[in-house]
């Protein structure tokens, strides 16, 4: 269960990484 919500944490923090490098650029 751990696993699961530490995997959707990631997967959200890589699309915020994703569009703010995007902004950025």
């Amino acid at each position: 269960m751990l696993n699961i919500i530490l995997t959707i944490v990631q997967s959200l923090a890589n699309i915020i990484i994703y569009f703010t490098l995007k902004i950025d650029a």
